[in-house]
């Protein structure tokens, strides 16, 4: 069961459902945590679609691109494993819609700071950068 507590009425609604759970049957595993709103596959989508314009403008493949901008936009960190540091690389998957949006954001603007413009669906230009770069 996963519910979405927004009201008084779904938290005792939640709550009913809870108490009906047979106890001493089967073992289960609660959590409560605050809901994020998980990235959008448009979202996704439009990410990718520049990293093919990037690669076209510079040359560098989209995996590649990929790499540079998480290392570079995103918290990474050392481990230790077996004496020897480890980078941890971060990821894109884990990012709620906020935190995928603002790595969209410092990815527009690098570009731009290269020359490269990147636009959103609602931009002037996009029907032409749509056509080029995502109909492959």
């Amino acid at each position: 069961m996963r519910t979405i507590v927004t009201t008084e009425r779904d938290r005792e609604s939640f709550i009913e459902k809870v108490r009906a759970f047979p106890l001493g049957k089967k073992q289960f595993v609660a959590e409560f945590k605050v809901y994020r709103k998980v990235r959008s596959l448009k979202a996704n989508k439009l990410y990718w679609l520049w990293l093919r314009c990037i690669k076209d403008e510079t040359g560098n493949d989209e995996e590649t691109l990929h790499t540079y901008f998480k290392n570079n936009h995103l918290s990474w960190s050392l481990k230790t494993v077996f004496d020897k540091e480890v980078t941890m690389t971060p990821s894109t998957k884990n990012l709620d819609s906020k935190q995928f949006s603002e790595y969209l954001e410092k990815v527009k603007i690098e570009m731009l700071e290269q020359g490269i413009f990147l636009p959103n669906p609602d931009d002037k230009g996009w029907d032409e950068f749509y056509t080029r770069y995502g109909l492959n």
